[in-house]
């Protein structure tokens, strides 16, 4: 077997394919992914996707969240190991705390080079995550879920209003589906991956009711 050395995207070592904050507010067409969710599996897929060329941003909700004006003039004072503080994760551009009831596409700034996959906390989570996401012309959007939660949160969308068609364009599950053991999160993250590249290559993509 080959040492670990001999695989950059297994260890600590720099990232060359992370645009720059610059590079991402002047107009380049740099696709973006946005992870709302955290989690191992998510963690290893900021890092894959980082260094096959996209920016990469995580947003969490969080009930002790501040609203966006203060939340931005408290994070430059904020320690590195203060609760709430930003994960240490490579690839990571950008990372948001959603206060409750925030409107994610707005405060994430959500346009068509966004692809999001979502990694809910529970049932709850998802069903408001992809109530405000399948409002805006996301590129991708994906939901790390196996189909017996899949059916739940469905129900719930349904019943608040979200169409069929809607429900249809959103990839769930990601990546390999119910299979529970992949080998650790880079193993699972890598089939979540390949669809990234896959839609970003025209191969599949997220049309809107109205597109």
């Amino acid at each position: 077997m080959a040492s670990a050395e001999k695989h950059p995207l297994l260890d600590g070592a720099p990232l060359s394919l992370t645009p720059t904050e610059a590079e991402a507010t002047d107009g380049a067409d740099i696709p973006v992914l946005l992870l709302l969710g955290d989690g191992a599996v998510a963690r290893a897929l900021a890092r894959l996707a980082a260094e096959c060329g996209f920016a990469v941003d995580m947003a969490l909700w969080d009930a002790d969240a501040l609203p966006e004006a203060e939340a931005e003039g408290a994070a430059a004072e904020q320690a590195p190991d203060t609760p709430g503080a930003a994960p240490d994760i490579p690839g990571l551009r950008r990372f948001l705390r959603l206060a409750p009831g925030e409107d994610a596409v707005a405060r994430c700034g959500i346009g068509r080079r966004h692809f999001i996959c979502i990694f809910p906390e529970d049932d709850a989570a998802a069903t408001r995550a992809l109530e405000d996401v399948l409002a805006s012309h996301a590129f991708f959007v994906g939901l790390w879920a196996t189909r017996a939660e899949r059916e739940r949160i469905w129900a719930a969308l349904r019943t608040a209003g979200v169409p069929d068609a809607e429900l249809a364009a959103v990839r769930c599950p990601l990546g390999l589906g119910d299979l529970d053991d992949m080998g650790g999160p880079v193993a699972s993250a890598v089939p979540v991956l390949a669809e990234l590249l896959a839609a970003r290559a025209g191969a599949r993509q997220r049309n809107r009711l109205e597109d």
